[in-house]
């Protein structure tokens, strides 16, 4: 293997990597993806049907307005009550009616109506909790992604000096400075560097490829560079200040639950309805007797008119304890929706804890890793400097490397879960980043 190789592949490994870069911050992820998130989508249209299924108390009080138009034959014939004879029913006999009703006081319908509005809130809070969700899901997949792409530079570093080190053994091999020995020893570190790069490269791809399919976009993710220039502005969060959907979910389902109980319980309270009806006929006997007139069609309808208004008082006294059973479900119903919103407030309150801790254990970390790394980059300095005046063998010299290889890897990956993790905390307790 020549050092001409060697350069041109790193050259060329080079252009490849950074000539047309595509950068995607993880704000420009988290943007584009809720853009494109199809379940959010759903969420937005049923918030829309929330709104159209809400009506306001007051539009209850609009009357019910309905007209009826009937039209009738009757054939055969009766007894005449009043010479006890039987005469002909051939009749035609047209009906024209209009009614009007108001409820002008429902319990149920007041409470209906104000559970349809606070449906409108919920639909609100689980359209929040969807884009929480998918939030949190891209940030571990975008993190996840970001710690490969650091460890690939790590190991495109480390593989550019085993490169050159290995170029320098085979020099002083050809020239008898070194045993062949050495060269293998070097050979075997070289390919087995290589094959490690190239399975973190294709891992990287392959999240990546997780990453925007997980934002509906499509483009060749190999041009892609995630950016780790990540600005946090994290400041303590008051618990007024608190503004998780979840939990806001959850208390609106208690609430939603409540007004369950109430229309439950407004089905025994008494419904007072106002109502007017307008009534008119026409009666025409189909076989008249002798000298019979039958009014004009006109004229009848004028004299018929009938008009009727007045209030109903509804009063339930029994209904084979429906009702009664009904309020009990709803009691049961609301029950479980505050002890499941307990729950999600313990589980909260939890993932905090939990969350708050890493944060405290990757910065007493950062000091110890960042000291370990000096000592790392010292050593292999010191190693190297002895591998090339024939003081150690080559074998020696990748064990020093591979040291200051995980030295690197630990520190970069533990500034980046710190990142994660006070990210993950604000978006637990503001929503947002």
């Amino acid at each position: 293997m020549s050092k001409v190789f060697l350069l041109l592949y790193f050259v060329l490994l080079s252009i490849v990597v950074n000539g047309q870069e595509q950068t995607w911050s993880l704000q420009r992820c988290v943007t584009t993806g809720l853009a494109n998130n199809r379940a959010i989508q759903i969420q937005q249209l049923e918030l829309v049907r929330a709104r159209k299924n809400y009506q306001h108390p007051l539009e209850t009080l609009l009357p019910a307005v309905s007209a009826g138009l009937s039209h009738s034959y009757n054939f055969g014939s009766t007894i005449d009550p009043a010479t006890n004879g039987r005469v002909s029913s051939d009749i035609q006999y047209d009906n024209f009616n209009i009614s009007a009703n108001v409820a002008l006081i429902n319990f149920s319908n007041i409470a209906e109506s104000a559970k349809n509005r606070l449906a409108i809130d919920l639909q609100k809070a689980t359209e929040e909790v969807v884009a929480y969700e998918y939030k949190l899901e891209l940030l571990a997949l975008y993190f996840e992604a970001l710690y490969t792409q650091e460890l690939v530079k790590i190991q495109q570093e480390q593989l550019q000096n085993t490169g050159m080190s290995l170029q320098r053994v085979e020099d002083e091999y050809n020239l008898g400075k070194r045993p062949k020995s050495d060269w293998y020893d070097m050979q075997l570190s070289y390919t087995g560097e290589l094959n490690s790069y190239k399975e973190t490269e294709q891992t990287l791809k392959i999240q990546k490829l997780q990453l925007f399919q997980l934002m509906n976009v499509v483009l060749e993710v190999d041009k892609v560079q995630l950016s780790d220039a990540i600005e946090m502005k994290l400041n303590n969060v008051s618990d007024a200040e608190v503004n998780n959907p979840i939990l806001t979910q959850s208390k609106l389902q208690v609430q939603l639950s409540e007004k369950d109980v109430t229309i439950a319980k407004a089905a025994l309270l008494p419904q007072i309805d106002a109502f007017y009806t307008f009534s008119t006929f026409y009666y025409k006997d189909l076989n008249p007797l002798a000298g019979q007139t039958v009014e004009t069609f006109e004229n009848q309808i004028n004299f018929n008119k009938n008009n009727q208004v007045g209030l109903q008082l509804t009063i339930p006294v029994f209904n084979g304890f429906r009702n009664s059973r009904g309020i009990k479900m709803a009691n049961i119903q609301s029950e479980e929706r505050r002890i499941e919103k307990e729950m999600t407030d313990i589980k909260w309150k939890q993932d905090i804890a939990i969350e708050e801790t890493k944060v405290s254990q990757y910065l007493i970390m950062n000091s110890g890793l960042a000291e370990t790394l000096q000592y790392a980059q010292k050593s292999f300095e010191t190693s190297q400097a002895k591998f090339e005046s024939n003081k150690i063998e080559a074998i020696t010299l990748n064990a020093v490397k591979n040291q200051l290889l995980a030295a690197q890897y630990n520190v970069v990956k533990n500034r980046l879960q710190l990142q994660y993790t006070q990210l993950k905390i604000s978006l637990l307790k503001k929503n947002n980043f």
